[in-house]
């Protein structure tokens, strides 16, 4: 009954309990045990080296798109600059590894930060090549460059969709502008660009897919994925099609980003979402 963040029964009830409040100092999560990882097995189609590993560098996100699992993370926390450079010394000097995916939402998100780890990372000559996930409005040509310089090759940009109108109601807070200008600042500085888009967000039409295809094709961009939109349970997007009765199951096995969706719209079925996808 002490446990936080667990549920239980107790005479023939379930008894939820508060959570846990999330890590605060992310220091205390210690460095991951890569050793205990058959590393030479894994690949990934972005890499450019092996053996390859992946870390994560902080939790959670500064936004909150409203389909994003990014929901159930909590505030954005870092780890220590110290604390993952002692990893990264770790891992080339004392496993080998020679490729890392930053698997955060946002390794660059506090610029200060991003700034004081790239410079520690060439500075000390860590022979890693990197790719790793960031929002377009948190990179620039000049960061761009100098995360180039540390060895990032690939960075990947959630771009979602080139409607504005969609943009504004996923909450994503940011401008297609903005977008495309960032794509141009990654390759001129050097790097390779994959671009994430979703399709099947609040106020999607066939018009609306063609013109984020369109400009999907406008972008210099080295790799493209589309899915559909999966409303995560917990998320203001699952609440938001419950709540219009837009939702057509509740069986979680069926929420697949690359299947039929378990929602459509009046204006747009799931089997028109799922054949506009493809």
């Amino acid at each position: 009954s002490s446990t936080k963040g667990i549920c239980y029964k107790k005479d023939s009830k379930l008894i939820k309990n508060p959570p846990e409040p999330p890590i605060q100092n992310m220091d205390e999560l210690g460095i991951p045990a890569h050793d205990l990882l058959p590393l030479a097995i894994y690949q990934e189609p972005q890499i450019k080296r092996k053996p390859l590993t992946i870390t994560m560098v902080s939790r959670g996100c500064i936004n909150k798109c409203i389909f994003c699992s990014s929901h159930f993370y909590g505030k954005y926390r870092l780890r220590s600059v110290e604390n993952v450079m002692e990893e990264l010394r770790w891992i080339t000097r004392g496993l080998g590894i020679r490729e890392l995916k930053f698997y955060d939402d946002g390794i660059t998100y506090n610029r200060e930060w991003a700034e004081t780890l790239f410079t520690k990372m060439i500075d000390e000559k860590i022979d890693l090549t990197w790719n790793t996930n960031l929002r377009a409005d948190s990179i620039d040509y000049d960061l761009a460059i100098l995360m180039k310089r540390a060895g990032c090759h690939t960075v990947n940009m959630g771009l979602e969709s080139a409607n504005q109108d969609i943009l504004n109601t996923i909450k994503k807070n940011i401008t297609v502008g903005k977008m495309k200008q960032s794509v141009i600042d990654c390759k001129k500085a050097g790097l390779e660009v994959c671009g994430y888009f979703v399709i099947g967000l609040p106020g999607e039409t066939a018009e609306t897919i063609e013109q984020t295809v369109k400009f999907a094709k406008s972008l210099d961009l080295d790799l493209v994925t589309f899915n559909i939109t999966a409303p995560h349970p917990g998320t203001p997007f699952y609440k938001y099609l419950d709540e219009k009765g837009y939702l057509k199951t509740k069986d979680w096995s069926r929420y697949d980003t690359n299947s039929v969706p378990v929602y459509g719209y009046p204006e747009m079925s799931d089997e028109e979402i799922y054949s506009l996808a493809l």
